[in-house]
């Protein structure tokens, strides 16, 4: 059980740093969208670990983790070109009441959930291959990961909330974007 507990924890860390950069530039995701992007997570996890050696033939876990950490990159530019252009079009933005919350959108929280999951897919894969009870393979660590990175995603926006309450959001948003980036080479450096 610790084993699972344990592998869950490592393979949602990266939940943590989403949490902290979309809390950053005040979006808000609420706890139906984190439950929405867990039991995609439990899904994902669900499959790899009932396909186990089957999709390791068609997908290698490597470009499952290139496949995630491509989104990632994608999405931090987004905030980046977003962050730029919000500047260029409005120099009064800075201005603005920053206590507003920007909602995501639920097509967002589903392609944040598959990146964050695709991580974890290799790796659900190969532990599905060492000999643990099926209920432990099959249940508990997809169940394992889904909650610890609903429980990261959430630490990373109360910290967010907690210690990063600066004055412009021109900064925090290119900020956010350059830490999703940040994550995704670091995923990929591990690949």
């Amino acid at each position: 059980m610790i084993f699972l507990i344990l592998t869950a924890f490592s393979l949602s860390l990266d939940a943590f740093g989403i949490g902290l950069t979309y809390g950053m530039c005040n979006k808000h995701i609420s706890f139906v969208k984190k439950i929405i992007m867990s039991f995609v997570c439990f899904l994902v996890n669900f499959i790899a670990v009932n396909l186990g050696q089957l999709v390791e033939k068609f997908f290698s876990s490597n470009l499952i983790t290139v496949f995630a950490t491509l989104i990632l990159i994608i999405i931090g530019i987004l905030f980046i070109i977003k962050s730029i252009m919000e500047f260029k079009t409005d120099k009064k933005y800075i201005k603005k009441d920053f206590k507003k919350k920007i909602s995501v959108s639920i097509t967002e929280i589903i392609i944040l959930a598959f990146a964050l999951s695709a991580d974890s897919f290799g790796p659900s894969i190969v532990i599905s291959t060492i000999n643990l009870r099926p209920f432990e393979n099959n249940i508990m660590l997809p169940l394992f990961v889904s909650v610890a990175q609903f429980l990261f995603l959430t630490f990373g926006f109360y910290l967010s909330k907690k210690f990063f309450k600066l004055k412009t959001k021109l900064n925090l948003n290119f900020l956010s974007g350059l830490l999703l980036i940040l994550i995704a080479l670091i995923r990929f450096w591990k690949c």
